[in-house]
């Protein structure tokens, strides 16, 4: 009925235009200045230089099909909720989460040589915590034991809060963001692959645990008219082996 009469309609048409004039689009010069992203408002957009890190588990589908809702409900509270405390341990934000899937934000007020640090950093907590914590209890208790890939690149993002007082979040855009997506999909079982502008970040030592991967049919991103390089990262935690 309120759509038959147009009510509903116009005051969408009024909303949009308003939020449209009202969006603070901030330059980079600018954006950079903010502390934390929790300081940006609802309605500002700002291009930020980030490290961004997707993290999945490994044939989620499969592995939690004959869960009940309870089990499920449990096997995914205990993972986001370590996964989202690792992301805040190492300065980063949880930009996004939608059932296995966990898109995280790092380096806010910080050099390109440390956000990627602290990504890379971020996914062997990650890795380590998920084989060495979470499996053993999952174990004990009857849930499914797991693995997850993570994918990681650095470059510039842009962060606007949408939405309104009490309910917004934030949406993140760029080419860094989506390249982070499909690196974890090509990472397979407790891999960590990363960006070439997270490589030539960091240091010697760092990079002497990088491999460079050969360039499937599978990857899309190509800059001019070479492929965008990516690598595999090696390290671990000292003691905490990986396979």
């Amino acid at each position: 009925m309120a759509w038959r009469k147009g009510k509903l309609l116009e005051e969408s048409k009024e909303r949009i235009e308003r939020i449209d004039r009202d969006r603070r689009v901030i330059d980079k010069k600018h954006g950079m200045v903010t502390a934390k992203l929790g300081d940006i408002k609802i309605g500002e957009a700002r291009e930020l230089e980030l490290a961004v890190l997707h993290v999945g588990i490994d044939d989620f589908k499969e592995l939690t099909r004959d869960l009940t809702a309870p089990q499920l409900s449990q096997f995914l509270s205990l993972y986001l909720t370590e996964m989202m405390h690792i992301i805040k341990e190492y300065n980063g934000a949880t930009a996004k989460y939608v059932d296995d899937k966990v898109t995280a934000l790092l380096g806010v007020g910080v050099n390109g040589a440390r956000a990627c640090q602290d990504a890379i950093d971020s996914a062997l907590s990650m890795l380590t915590d998920i084989k060495y914590s979470i499996n053993p209890y999952f174990s004990k208790i009857g849930l499914p034991v797991f693995s997850c890939a993570v994918g990681i690149d650095f470059g510039v993002v842009w962060i606007e809060r949408i939405g309104s007082e009490g309910e917004n979040q934030f949406c993140q855009v760029g080419s860094t963001v989506n390249i982070a997506a499909q690196l974890e999909k090509l990472a397979g079982k407790n891999k960590i692959l990363i960006g070439h502008d997270v490589f030539r970040n960091l240091n010697e030592e760092e990079k002497e645990r990088c491999r460079l991967q050969q360039i499937g049919n599978s990857w899309r991103w190509k800059y001019g008219e070479e492929y965008y390089p990516y690598y595999a990262y090696v390290g671990i935690w000292n003691g905490y082996p990986l396979t």
